[in-house]
């Protein structure tokens, strides 16, 4: 099975290099892909001296968020995709292990990996239970190709944030799992550039009102709205940032204005219910997350 890595950047010159440099020496990725969303600080000249036809590089004319992915993605003929962030990595002895999971379960549509972050070695998702799951870490998965084409990619109009759950619950709706795997390593280098409590939290609440009122029946909706409300706004208090919590709900209220409600299977709806975080309790998610200490934690914020 062939596999490519795609990734995607904005104005993250050294973050892309570090990529490159790295995984450009793995002889077992057939291509990286790298999607520029418009970036001015000079991140092409990195590849103005490359003529390795491993190393594909798109530059965009602006930032057009999570679509990048869906236009390198059409570069790629692999059977096997491995979604990173630019800040984001993989060692090459995971690879032979990803394509074994896929050749031996035909109905493997994702496979989520373990992250953990590079500087100080915490596993971001050390408390996931193996098994099928409910999204993935967008810095770390694999895809299998053909179901990435079945489902067009990410949602473009979601820009940023939510659509590994949006992608997810698309993906079991159509026949194939999201499994995580424990054992299978991304490393997360989280570099601060580009990365915002305010456009976190305004993206997160939009998106997931979205994510609620399209692919839940209504008899849902406002138990499951009133959790994510809560768990936001308590979020934005931690964070110092209630105005952005209260844009959040106004462009909630416009993004989803003419939405189609087009719920998914109801058992898929039970297991999203029960085991998305997404609807964890605020109480109990509060106690989660001073357990595990990542109460502050800004890039584990689910």
């Amino acid at each position: 099975m062939i596999v490519d890595v795609l990734f995607i950047s904005y104005n993250r010159k050294k973050e892309v290099e570090y990529n490159i440099v790295k995984m450009g020496k793995y002889s077992l990725i057939n291509k990286i892909i790298c999607v520029d969303n418009g970036s001015v600080d000079g991140t092409d000249e990195i590849f103005s001296n490359i003529s390795s036809q491993k190393i594909e590089f798109i530059k965009l004319s602006k930032n057009i968020g999570i679509e990048a992915y869906n236009i390198g993605a059409k570069k790629s003929n692999a059977d096997i995709l491995i979604i990173l962030d630019d800040d984001s990595h993989i060692e090459e002895d995971i690879i032979p292990e990803v394509i074994k999971r896929f050749r031996e379960d035909l109905k493997l549509g994702v496979l989520a990996f373990s992250i953990v972050l590079k500087e100080t070695g915490e596993n971001v998702t050390k408390d996931w239970e193996k098994g099928n799951v409910t999204s993935f870490w967008g810095c770390g998965a694999a895809i299998r190709k053909s179901v990435w084409d079945d489902l067009e990619g990410y949602n473009k109009d979601l820009f940023l944030y939510t659509n590994e759950y949006e992608l997810s619950i698309r993906c079991w709706n159509i026949g194939y799992k999201v499994i995580y795997d424990s054992s299978i390593i991304a490393y997360h280098r989280v570099s601060n550039m580009n990365r915002t409590t305010k456009r976190l939290i305004i993206y997160s609440i939009r998106n997931n009102t979205y994510f609620i009122k399209t692919y839940f029946d209504k008899k849902y909706h406002i138990k499951l709205l009133l959790i994510d409300r809560i768990n936001w706004f308590i979020r934005s208090i931690m964070c110092n940032s209630v105005k952005s919590f209260l844009y959040g709900l106004v462009e909630a209220r416009r993004f989803t204005n003419c939405i189609i409600n087009n719920p998914v299977d109801h058992d898929i709806q039970k297991f999203y219910l029960y085991n998305s975080r997404l609807f964890e309790l605020p109480l109990k998610k509060l106690k989660r997350k001073i357990k595990d200490g990542t109460i502050f934690n800004k890039q584990n914020l689910i």
